[in-house]
């Protein structure tokens, strides 16, 4: 082999590899730095162990990973896993314990769930519904778009929503003359799936992978249950009130060439009219009420035992097959068993009280915010800057034990800290890479970078804005307290 060939070859390796290259450096440099120097914090002594900074160093490279997409994101488990025992972080027996999370079974369990759901089409029936309900007028079809997607994303994976939805969208805006004839009123429809299913994940436990993450971590560190019902209710409030301001955000910043749709709206009729809902239609229908009533009343059996049972409900009735779950992306499920081990481990080892102290100084010394709703503030609109780097999923499994640990350290709520920046990691909205369904829409090819920057940006902080009024009236309202552990 030539010379040169072989430089070829090693840069090849070095592009394809950059990231885990990178990751690998930013390891060796954290573990090789001197341990830092303890602090006085909050009337205790604050220090990072060895075993600690070497949690640092993997949730450096786990940040890394996500970002450069280094490696499959289901194999998160396995490196963290590998991480934990290799440099005797903490024994293997007790590994296998602390993977396995009720919270991760529930997202399994929830994956299950939707794919019976989407098999029989409970989704686009409906859509028809709304479609029959909000009329011709472009401004009713925006509101009915973000309803429908919004109050879908709640119960099943917000990518499948969006990936369902957009070729509706292409469907109106080919039968209104294509992109070029009406590319504001395409934005708008494209714009009205991306953040409806945005705002409606943060409703409910089964809306995304981080609500459980942050879950799993609650139960984890303060031994506090949080119901299926409870979330509902803490949180269902965000997305309704969200739902006519994102669709007047967004048709305020995309005022369509054309404001009545009548053959557009008939024409998408016929193409989604589904026959009458026969046997298997209302068995799936029904199982999954009778699953979301035990979520409700019996979440103490665990919502991801209640979540598997579904699963094993619809294939005892016959209505999945195991081919059936054998398409879900298991991945996911994976990256949640490994994000809830990391999050024990980082706040076992000391390491997420070492960052949530360091973070809280610096929003000490830079905005004069200790503790109480400004902190809480201040928390989501890190963790939501923070998402637009990465999936909302990984980015609240990186930082959710440190957003935790805040709570702790400042006596502040850890339900309202920790369900609060759940919701904000949603408000990603600024950036194509920040959620699936940017990424979904995007694809179309009738959007740009910019426009995400355009639309997202002002809606992202009203978003946030929302948020905080939530947490402050209706929450207080619930009786969830900002200082001290309701």
């Amino acid at each position: 082999m030539k010379l040169d060939d072989k430089w070829n070859t090693v840069w090849l390796i070095v592009k394809e590899k950059y990231g885990l290259i990178i990751a690998a450096l930013a390891a060796i440099v954290i573990m090789l730095l001197p341990a830092p120097a303890p602090f006085a914090f909050g009337g205790q002594i604050i220090t990072l162990s060895c075993h600690g900074q070497q949690m640092v160093a993997l949730l450096a490279v786990v940040i890394i990973v996500f970002i450069t997409e280094a490696m499959p994101i289901g194999m998160l488990i396995a490196l963290v896993y590998s991480w934990i025992v290799f440099l005797g972080i903490a024994e293997p027996k007790k590994c296998a314990s602390i993977f396995s999370h009720d919270a991760a079974w529930f997202l399994v369990g929830a994956l299950m769930i939707a794919s019976a759901l989407t098999k029989y089409n409970i989704h686009k029936r409906i859509l028809v519904l709304i479609l029959k309900v909000v009329g011709n007028k472009v401004r009713n079809i925006v509101l009915g778009i973000v309803t429908f997607c919004s109050i879908s994303a709640a119960f099943i994976a917000d990518h499948t929503i969006a990936a369902l939805m957009l070729p509706i969208a292409i469907g109106i805006i080919n039968t209104s003359g294509g992109f070029k004839k009406v590319p504001k009123l395409s934005k708008l429809l494209l714009f009205s799936i991306a953040y409806g299913c945005a705002i409606g994940g943060l409703a409910s436990p089964s809306g995304g992978g981080r609500n459980v993450v942050m879950i799993g971590y609650i139960q984890d560190m303060f031994n506090v249950t949080i119901g299926y019902g409870r979330w509902l209710v803490m949180c269902m409030p965000i997305t309704l009130v969200l739902i006519p301001v994102v669709s007047f955000w967004i048709l305020r910043i995309y005022k369509p060439e054309i404001t009545d749709l009548s053959q557009t709206v008939s024409s998408i009729k016929k193409e989604v009219q589904i026959r009458p809902m026969k046997v298997k239609e209302w068995t799936t229908l029904v199982i999954f009420l009778f699953i979301l009533f035990l979520w409700v009343t019996k979440s103490n059996l665990g919502i991801g035992m209640i979540a598997m049972f579904g699963g094993l409900l619809f294939l005892f009735f016959g209505l999945t097959t195991w081919k059936d779950y054998q398409k879900i992306n298991w991945g996911i499920g994976m990256l949640y068993f490994g994000a809830v081990g990391f999050g024990s481990v980082l706040r076992s080892t000391g390491a997420a009280t070492w960052l949530a102290a360091k973070a809280v100084l610096a929003g000490s010394s830079l905005f004069h915010i200790t503790d109480g709703l400004p902190l809480v503030g201040l928390a989501a609109f890190f963790t939501t800057g923070f998402t637009e780097i990465m999936a909302d999923g990984p980015a609240m499994a990186s930082i959710g034990p440190v957003l935790i640990e805040m709570a702790k350290l400042t006596g502040t709520d850890p339900v309202v800290l920790g369900i609060a920046c759940a919701c904000a990691s949603a408000f990603a909205m600024c950036l194509i890479i920040a959620t699936p369904p940017n990424a979904i829409v995007y694809g179309s090819g009738y959007l740009k970078a910019k426009d995400f920057l355009k639309t997202g940006i002002g809606l992202n902080l009203i978003c946030l804005i929302v948020l905080m009024l939530v947490v402050k009236f209706w929450w207080g309202f619930l009786g969830v307290g900002i200082n001290g552990f309701h």
